[in-house]
């Protein structure tokens, strides 16, 4: 009994990792983010003009080129005026989803996306994504 006190006094539970400190160094690091998604990364793309087919395309690493920042967006983007929403949408403690939704003011422009993000072994990483191209 006495050895069971003794070794979870030298390895305490590690916490979850919290999802606002997270996703702060996500946004930031670019090195770390790419620690942070699982690859290969699901992204699911939904082109309206096309009738609203579906394409899964798998990023691997060597594929991933941006650096994806979900802070909230800045009222303006290349030039143009954004009415923009972001919000995130929690599934139980351990699944999020960023939701970005903006109208441009160029006409028929649209920002549409969903970002996923699992919390896996205590540690939050993004799993899919979905762009509802515009």
């Amino acid at each position: 009994k006495l050895e069971r006190i003794e070794q979870a006094i030298l390895s305490p539970i590690e916490q979850p990792e919290n999802f606002n400190d997270f996703l702060t160094r996500f946004n930031i690091d670019t090195a770390f983010q790419i620690t942070r998604i699982q690859f290969p990364l699901e992204q699911e793309i939904i082109d309206p003009h096309e009738g609203g087919e579906a394409t899964l395309v798998y990023e691997n690493p060597t594929d991933w080129f941006m650096h994806v920042n979900l802070e909230y967006l800045n009222e303006y983007q290349d030039g143009a005026e954004l009415d923009y929403q972001q919000d995130t949408v929690w599934s139980g403690n351990t699944k999020a989803t960023i939701q970005q939704r903006g109208d441009f003011s160029t006409p028929n422009t649209k920002w549409h996306l969903d970002y996923t993000f699992e919390l896996i072994n205590g540690k939050w990483f993004l799993t899919s994504s979905v762009d509802f191209g515009y």
